[in-house]
């Protein structure tokens, strides 16, 4: 078994070889933009990947407890004092989503429409509120 192994290093490492060798040139600037609309018709009303994960203002708020921290996952975005679960939500083919979300926190309950937009390159979410407010939020480690 050992000899069968060490017989095959030097064939696995020259297949490896093979692959042409990526310059800043053929390199792309970021992963290729996810096609969100085909996603979502995948898992109806799933957030897409790209905008799930943990948020906040500044790195500080990204800790267990931050006051800005964000927390989205498939089917809800989790606040600091506050959980929505999504009820309703609409793709377009960039980087933006929006969410019908019913939410609890702090003994009551309310409805609310976010409209989330992610950066080219994935580190920023902006979330707009139906009366114009907007809220960036870096993507945390």
């Amino acid at each position: 078994m050992r000899l069968l192994l060490l017989a095959l290093t030097p064939a696995v490492l020259l297949i490896g070889a093979c692959e042409p060798a990526r310059t800043p040139e053929t390199q792309p600037p970021y992963p290729p933009t996810p096609d969100y609309a085909a996603e979502a018709k995948r898992a109806p009303g799933a957030i897409p990947e790209a905008f799930r994960g943990r948020w906040a203002r500044d790195p500080e708020g990204c800790v267990v407890g931050g006051e800005t921290r964000l927390v989205v996952e498939i089917d809800r975005l989790m606040f600091h004092e506050s959980q929505g679960v999504v009820r309703a939500l609409s793709t377009s083919p960039t980087n933006e989503v929006t969410i019908e979300a019913d939410f609890e926190g702090e003994g009551e309950s309310w409805s609310r429409k976010l409209r989330m937009v992610l950066s080219e390159d994935g580190q920023t979410l902006t979330i707009y509120d139906p009366d114009g407010t907007r809220t960036a939020r870096i993507k945390c480690p």
